[in-house]
C-alpha cells in the first residue's frame, strides 16, 4: 500500500452506505440528467464530499461546516467561495481513501 493512502474500515464503509448513498446516487442521476453540464451538480457534488468527510474526516467537515454557516449568516456580505479552500481539503482528504472522485 502507498504511504499516502488509507484503508476504509467495514463499519466505515457501512456509515457511509448508511449516510451518504442516497446523495451519491441523487449526484450521479444529476450527471446522467445533465451530461456535460457539470455545473448543474456543483451542489449536490459538495454535499457528497461533506457526508463523506463527516464519516472520514469529521474535522475537515466541521471546519466547513463553520465556514458555510458564517457565509449564510452574512446575509450575502461573504460569497460562498469563502468555503472553497475547505471543501479542496474534504478532496484532498478522501483522495487518500480513493472514495474521490466519484464515480
Amino acid at each position: 500500500m502507498w504511504p499516502f493512502t488509507k484503508t476504509l474500515s467495514e463499519e466505515q464503509k457501512q456509515r457511509l452506505f448508511r449516510r451518504c448513498s442516497l446523495a451519491l446516487q441523487t449526484l450521479h442521476n444529476c450527471r446522467q440528467a445533465n451530461g456535460s453540464n457539470t455545473s448543474a451538480c456543483a451542489n449536490l457534488g459538495t454535499q457528497v464530499v461533506y457526508c463523506h468527510s463527516e464519516v472520514l474526516s469529521p474535522k475537515l467537515a466541521y471546519e466547513y461546516q463553520k465556514c458555510f454557516r458564517a457565509v449564510i449568516n452574512s446575509k450575502g456580505k461573504l460569497p460562498v467561495s469563502a468555503c472553497d479552500t475547505h471543501i479542496e481539503a474534504m478532496k484532498k482528504s478522501l483522495r487518500k481513501y480513493k472514495v474521490y472522485p466519484f464515480k
